[in-house]
């Protein structure tokens, strides 16, 4: 784990390539290739994307695991790419509530206000933690165009800190 760590300081593309490939070896430590998905997504080297989506979508690369489908879905936020956005919507509708959580994080990352259709959608969700991962990524795009939701989302709402998530969300979006 301590040499995966030191190449990851490395931005080189061929330590991506590295990475990659302890990714996409299916006897090696979970933990292993975790980290080597997190470190791929720092390295923000496009080179990564596919094989970060498809680790994704194929069963038999990430062996159903949460912890390293949670590592690609973190690792995804990094990179602001069309593909990449298209993943992270699907994955709004994952079982786990864990990797939706992350997805709506990683969407709030990237930053792309084409995305806020799907996070204002969140806004009705029954679940407090992703209504509060809603609240928090339509800050982080920072669109105006959020604010007369997260008003309906303040009607509405009985939590007081969702409320308050929202209030100072609204004020942010308000300033610009």
């Amino acid at each position: 784990l301590s040499a995966i760590e030191e190449l990851g300081k490395i931005k080189s593309e061929e330590i991506v390539k590295i990475l990659m490939a302890v990714v996409e070896d299916r006897y090696e430590d979970w933990k292993l290739r975790g980290r080597a998905i997190r470190l791929l997504g720092e390295a923000k080297n496009p080179i990564a994307i596919d094989l970060l989506i498809k680790f994704l979508n194929d069963i038999f690369l990430n062996d159903d695991c949460p912890a390293m489908k949670l590592d690609a879905v973190i690792a995804l936020g990094n990179f602001k790419d069309q593909r990449v956005i298209n993943t992270l919507t699907d994955m709004l509708n994952d079982d786990l509530l864990t990797i939706r959580e992350a997805a709506i994080f990683s969407l709030g990352e990237i930053g792309d206000n084409k995305t806020l259709p799907y996070l204002i959608s969140l806004l009705n969700d029954k679940s407090f933690t992703i209504r509060k991962s809603a609240i928090y990524s339509l800050g982080k795009i920072g669109d105006p165009e959020a604010i007369p939701f997260l008003r309906q989302l303040l009607d509405r709402e009985h939590d007081p800190l969702i409320k308050n998530k929202a209030s100072i969300i609204i004020q942010l979006l308000s300033k610009d």
